[in-house]
């Protein structure tokens, strides 16, 4: 049985950020931008005692002796990449941001390989990394915290696919990459409503009747148009009870609408909602299907039924 060479090393992955749609926009200006990046990243491995066991595209896995090493390697080109970018030619090159993930674990050595649950881990942590940030496991940070000049802050806890569900992380920046927006985007462009299930809300019907025994008739037709929204797959329906509780203690329809999307937008990640006024004793109420962010109305109609009566 051949002996199995197992060794502590810090792993460090690299990911060139929406790689696929600077190549699918222009394939010569990211080639051209790849090299100048990698030849920055390649250089920084090498100085700082490091070695690259595998690359993919735009990918770089690398592994080190000491995680202090893999950690300013990590930070000295996200700096020095951040710099290049400041200045590029965007009529020749493109301006590339990197992600990285670095952790330390014992793996195994094959040849010119490095296999383990640390290369993976490492992998992981940086797809989960913010553009132009460095991602490190807790073994990592409480290595290099006191050590390194750049900023170290927890990052919460992470889901790492088939590794964890609770993987604790944190992130690690200097005073350059710091600068970067790395907010979670809250707005929606329209190819992103095409492709991204909407999420929609119904207001209890207004009874705008004198008389209070119609109200459970109005309940019944909303129960009736919720319970046919949240038969549609392609939809995902706000509960009634949330729904309820922000139009509960509003006096004023008009002003309420406003309110409701102002509020709910913040709170919530709907991007429509339907309300509804209803008279009887013939049935009649205006549908209206707003769009959250725009407040613009999508559509707008009135349904009527004489033949309505009333049982029992």
């Amino acid at each position: 049985m051949t002996k199995v060479n197992r060794q502590f090393v810090s792993v460090l992955a690299a990911d060139c950020v929406e790689f696929s749609k600077h190549m699918l926009d222009n394939e010569d200006q990211t080639l051209e931008s790849l090299k100048s990046c990698r030849s920055i990243i390649d250089g920084y491995i090498e100085d700082h005692g490091g070695r690259i066991f595998h690359t993919a595209g735009d990918s770089v896995l690398a592994e080190f002796k000491s995680p202090i090493e893999a950690v300013n390697c990590a930070i000295n080109f996200q700096d020095r990449i951040f710099e290049r970018n400041e200045i590029v030619n965007s009529q020749i090159e493109k301006a590339l941001t990197w992600r990285v993930g670095i952790h330390c674990d014992e793996v195994i050595f094959e040849g010119q390989n490095v296999y383990g649950n640390g290369v993976n881990i490492a992998a992981r942590l940086e797809s989960q990394c913010p553009a132009g940030q460095i991602l490190v496991s807790r073994a990592i940070n409480e290595q290099v915290v006191e050590r390194i000049s750049a900023i170290s802050k927890a990052a919460g806890e992470k889901k790492l696919k088939n590794i964890s569900d609770s993987f604790e992380v944190f992130s690690i920046s200097t005073e350059k990459t710091a600068k970067l927006n790395t907010q979670v985007k809250e707005s929606f462009t329209d190819n992103e409503l095409k492709t991204k299930k909407p999420v929609v809300s119904m207001i209890p019907f207004k009874n705008l009747n004198p008389n209070e025994d119609s109200a459970f008739l109005i309940d019944g037709i909303f129960e009736d148009i919720l319970t046919e929204f949240s038969m549609v797959r392609q939809l995902s329906v706000v509960s009634v009870l949330l729904s309820y509780y922000f139009c509960l203690r509003v006096m004023y329809w008009c002003h309420f609408v406003i309110l409701y999307c102002k509020i709910l937008q913040s709170l919530l990640t709907f991007k429509f909602h339907t309300h509804h006024i209803c008279y009887t004793h013939e049935v009649s109420f205006p549908l209206i299907f707003l769009r959250t962010v725009s407040n613009f109305h999508l559509f707008e109609d009135t349904y009527k039924n004489q033949t309505f009566r009333k049982v029992g």
